[in-house]
């Protein structure tokens, strides 16, 4: 049986009795509170050389779940010490009936929608100099990032679902980590939306979600565009990238503390599963719970060097079980779908009766009941659209990605 070992009363794990095969009772965090490995690991060989290498090995109270702070930052501490606030992780004044958005006639809505791609191209180069000028400190204001996000809250007013479909339906380009941040900030703002945030809430949540991913400017260019398997050291040196974002925002004039949590915390997850603290649902704030959907759900529709992307319907399916499992919120999981649909905006679908459809526009509360414009099998519109909320007799029997069912490969089944 494998013998336990656990940090001395300092809070400084002990590293000189390292085996593999020992169990540890306490999880170990380096001095910015990141977590190492988890209370019950059992060490492996490459754990044992890992920790051996570190100066900086503490322990967290296996009580309260608080990883200790020595060395931490400012940024971190005032964020830290508002853990017990309730109401910091509420948005008070969030409406269980939101707000009625407009809902353009199709024809208006597709050409407001041409437009804001054209748009999002732009802004997509403007947020590369934003966060480029934060990272070389040639600018020591958000202001830029917070007048580029109100140009999307303006997207918003003119039609409900403009920004989520935009999102999907842009094609990225190959600076990955400005493309995502502006996809994510797009769905987050959607889904604040759904779920009832009134502007100046949706602005400070886009722009948070805008700047959330800055510290990964840190990490080694090879690592974040590695295709290959991390190690578990290079593991980590991704999961310091919420500290480094804190440290670049903290300071920055016209940062709220809304906007530091969410760099701070939209990699954590509700169970307690997540980085770089492992709070949970409890202790996360509603702006970090709502980014992490949004974010996760824009990593897995994008091609990446490891692996192409997952199609939205997959992704959808799979956050939707990772929701069940209490990974992510499933209130704010439903927001998402009242703006996406469980075969998402943009996504080609079989319909019962050998039609053949593109999602063009949820229904909120109706998630597997879009309205579908039918196509032929190379997408082209024959002019005719479904309600699935007024036809009955009629349902999706099977979903395809965003490219014809014709130029891609097996259709996903219904189930």
């Amino acid at each position: 049986m494998d013998t336990p070992f656990q940090g001395n009363a300092a809070g400084r794990f002990a590293l000189g009795e390292l085996a593999a095969g020992k169990r540890i009772d306490t999880d170990l965090c380096d001095a910015d509170g990141v977590l190492l490995l988890s209370a019950g690991s059992v060490l492996t060989p490459e754990d044992v050389t890992l920790l051996s290498h570190r100066n900086d090995v503490f322990t967290r109270s296996p009580v309260r779940g608080n990883p200790c702070k020595h060395g931490g930052r400012q940024a971190r501490q005032r964020l830290d010490a508002t853990l017990a606030d309730p109401s910091m992780f509420q948005v008070q004044s969030i409406n269980k009936n939101a707000r009625q958005r407009r809902v353009l006639p199709m024809s208006a809505f597709c050409a407001e929608v041409d437009g804001a791609l054209e748009w999002c191209n732009e802004a997509a180069v403007t947020l590369r100099e934003i966060v480029s000028d934060i990272h070389s400190l040639r600018v020591k204001s958000a202001a830029p990032a917070r007048e580029l996000v109100g140009q999307l809250v303006h997207l918003l007013a003119i039609d409900r679902d403009i920004l989520a479909t935009v999102s999907i339906l842009r094609e990225d380009s190959d600076d990955y980590l400005f493309d995502h941040s502006l996809k994510v900030a797009m769905l987050s703002m959607s889904i604040g939306d759904a779920m009832g945030l009134d502007d100046a809430q949706i602005l400070e949540l886009g722009a948070g979600a805008t700047l959330m991913d800055i510290g990964m400017l840190k990490v080694p260019h090879e690592l974040r565009l590695a295709a290959r398997s991390l190690s578990r050291n290079e593991w980590l040196e991704i999961r310091r990238h919420p500290i480094h974002t804190l440290d670049m925002l903290d300071g920055l004039k016209g940062v709220t503390p809304g906007m530091m949590f969410i760099g701070y915390q939209c990699h954590e997850r509700n169970d307690g599963s997540g980085y770089p603290n492992r709070r949970t649902e409890h202790v996360t704030h509603v702006y970090a719970r709502i980014t992490a959907i949004a974010d996760t759900f824009a990593a897995m529709t994008a091609d990446r060097p490891h692996r192409p992307a997952h199609t939205p319907y997959e992704a959808v399916r799979w956050m939707l079980d990772q929701g069940a499992a209490n990974k992510f919120d499933r209130h704010i999981m439903r927001a998402l779908l009242d703006r996406l649909s469980l075969m998402p905006i943009g996504s080609y679908v079989e319909l019962s009766g050998g039609l053949l459809g593109r999602v063009v526009r949820p229904n909120p509360g109706r998630h597997t009941r879009p309205l579908v414009l039918l196509v032929d099998p190379d997408g082209s519109s024959q002019g005719r659209m479904i309600d699935l909320t007024r036809t009955p007799d009629v349902s999706i029997v099977r979903a395809h990605g965003v490219e014809p069912p014709a130029r891609e490969n097996t259709p996903v089944v219904i189930a």
